[in-house]
């Protein structure tokens, strides 16, 4: 038997949801009406429209999971995974070298940009340079975060964005990363998947952010920008 009751005013202490079992046990969810007053509310909303479609791969476990293998191994630094080995045998193998290389080295590299950022404000140096110095911090120290558990960052992604509707702002805040590192993470994701074949193949356009102008030789022996 459960016991739901709306007033709460009347009840005080009293537990919001209690379940009688057999032999006088009761069981509850740890919440009573009192603690209404220390209690807040989270919206979260959906995205109202997205660029692309949900992929079917995000919608198949199998081929999610070969995916998520792909990008954890891209993140241990492995670009040849052996084919012969089976997709569990693949993510500890993954998993074993960024625990003994990858994250390591990230720390050592996190250390070294904290030594460079105080050496800068005792320097004097200017807003620009110690605030690029304290991006990169912030940079390196959300790459530990997500190498302390790769898989399931990634799957959480992938889940909250196509399966439930989150925008990378509402899922950024939900695992403590910055909205531009969800998209950079759904972008390879979504590379990944057309080099396995279970996803179409996304084309990377790498153009240059200028073009420089080639110089040519007019009639009269001078130089003249083309």
């Amino acid at each position: 038997m459960s016991t739901i009751c709306a007033n709460y005013r009347a009840f005080g202490n009293q537990p919001i949801d209690a379940t009688f079992d057999a032999g006088g046990e009761v069981r509850s969810t740890g919440l009573s009406f009192e603690d209404y007053n220390r209690m807040g509310t989270e919206d979260s909303k959906l995205h109202q429209y997205r660029r692309m479609d949900t992929p079917a791969w995000a919608m198949r476990p199998a081929e999610c999971k070969k995916v998520v293998v792909r990008w954890v191994e891209f993140r241990a630094g492995i670009i040849k995974p052996p084919t012969t080995a089976s997709l569990p045998d693949r993510m500890l193998a993954a998993l074993q070298k960024i625990d003994r290389v990858t994250r390591p080295a990230l720390k050592v590299r996190l250390s070294e940009l904290v030594r460079v950022v105080v050496e800068l404000r005792q320097r004097g140096a200017s807003a620009k340079t110690i605030e690029d110095a304290e991006r990169k911090i912030r940079e390196t120290d959300s790459q530990l975060l997500i190498l302390k558990r790769p898989a399931s960052i990634c799957a959480a992604i992938i889940y909250r964005h196509y399966m439930v509707g989150y925008d990378s702002v509402t899922i950024g805040e939900s695992l403590n990363l910055a909205a531009g590192t969800v998209r950079k993470i759904l972008w390879k994701v979504r590379v990944i998947a057309g080099d396995l074949g279970v996803g179409p193949k996304v084309v990377v356009n790498h153009k240059p952010r200028y073009t420089r102008k080639k110089k040519q030789k007019s009639r009269t022996g001078k130089m003249r920008l083309k």
